[in-house]
């Protein structure tokens, strides 16, 4: 049985595509080197919508409403409130989605 694995990794600063590309081929190199049980089959670079997910003004933590049916799989739960975005973790306690 063979298993897909997928890796989300943030860049939170401006770089161009060239940079991104080679981002991945290094780390993909550093992980996987010499593993002839592994092969990489595809890579993508997206923007990250502001609207749709965001870093937790409290604790740092990349997140995303998951109600929206945008939401971005593989981070936290959590809200956009009163015009910040903030994980299920560091939710005001009264918060419904609090965890």
């Amino acid at each position: 049985m063979a298993y897909l694995y997928q890796l989300y990794v943030v860049v939170d600063k401006p770089i161009n595509d060239l940079q991104a590309e080679q981002m991945v081929d290094e780390m993909a190199e550093q992980a996987f080197s010499g593993n002839s049980f592994t092969e990489i089959v595809g890579a993508g670079i997206s923007e990250l919508d502001p609207a749709v997910c965001g870093k937790c003004c409290k604790c740092g933590a990349w997140t995303s409403d998951k109600d929206n049916p945008e939401c971005v799989e593989g981070f936290s739960d959590g809200v956009f409130l009163d015009g910040k975005w903030w994980c299920d973790l560091c939710l005001p306690p009264e918060h419904p989605k609090r965890f």
